[in-house]
């Protein structure tokens, strides 16, 4: 199964395609091109005609014709088209058109978070988090959930944070863990946004603060999460009129600023 990883992910769901006979028209295409050509340019074409490949197997996947997905990616994938890698990683991973095979699916994850693709590596990170084609291995989960998080990738900043918190793979501190989640948080993570508010309200990593609890809260509300309306009902409960006032202020605030029109 996927690891879009019940407690902390939302990953997305690439869908891949090309066409049978791919690799012999390729190979007439690159051939065609004059040897006077700049090798860039001969690149480009073999570019071009790999990524109407690659859509091709898209729409095969999105139609659930896996067979026809798998027949072009199988053979973009094992020429380096890191897509195509991705995409027979998740196809190994959900069990389309293929076995169900976990450690397939690492291999290919692997290829492509190599290349430095944060999605590939998010996932590679879970599936150390949990042994999932691997053995389970929270070193090598922190390595690859930061190299995801470092570039942006909030699903891996709000594992980051997890990881941190709970002292797994790294030493336990709760100001790293707060540093990650609060990165998540502004990307609009309601998760992030709700456990921030708990560790404002809990005073971990960060000065106990109602208010500002009450602020992630009431954002992570607005974004669904699920149980931040129970928590804030709770936290407002030992909190004053004036305080949850300024949390809905600081919090309106902070969506005005992110949502410009």
């Amino acid at each position: 199964m996927r690891i879009l990883i019940g407690l902390w992910l939302g990953l997305f769901i690439i869908t891949p395609a090309w066409a049978a006979g791919t690799a012999t028209t390729a190979s007439k295409v690159f051939a065609a091109v004059s040897p006077k050509e700049p090798a860039s340019q001969s690149s480009k074409i073999l570019a071009d005609f790999q990524n109407a490949d690659f859509q091709k197997g898209l729409q095969a996947e999105s139609s659930g014709n896996y067979a026809e997905a798998l027949s072009i990616f199988k053979p973009l994938a094992e020429k380096g088209n890191s897509d195509a890698q991705l995409q027979l990683g998740w196809m190994y991973d959900l069990g389309q058109g293929v076995p169900q095979d976990d450690v397939k699916a690492v291999y290919w994850f692997r290829k492509v978070a190599a290349q430095g693709d944060a999605v590939a590596q998010l996932q590679l990170g879970l599936m150390y988090d949990i042994g999932q084609g691997v053995p389970q291995d929270y070193a090598k989960a922190v390595y690859w959930l930061r190299k995801a998080a470092t570039q942006g990738n909030a699903d891996a900043q709000y594992s980051l944070g997890w990881m941190y918190h709970g002292g797994q793979g790294v030493a336990q501190d709760y100001a790293k863990a707060v540093y990650w989640y609060r990165k998540a948080a502004t990307q609009g993570y309601a998760r992030a946004q709700y456990t921030l508010g708990q560790m404002y309200h809990g005073g971990q990593g960060v000065p106990l603060d109602y208010i500002q609890a009450a602020k992630w809260l009431i954002l992570a509300k607005v974004g669904s999460f699920k149980h931040a309306d129970k928590a804030l009902s709770l936290l407002e409960y030992g909190m004053t009129r004036a305080q949850i006032a300024e949390a809905q202020r600081l919090a309106n605030q902070w969506w005005k600023a992110h949502h410009k029109q």
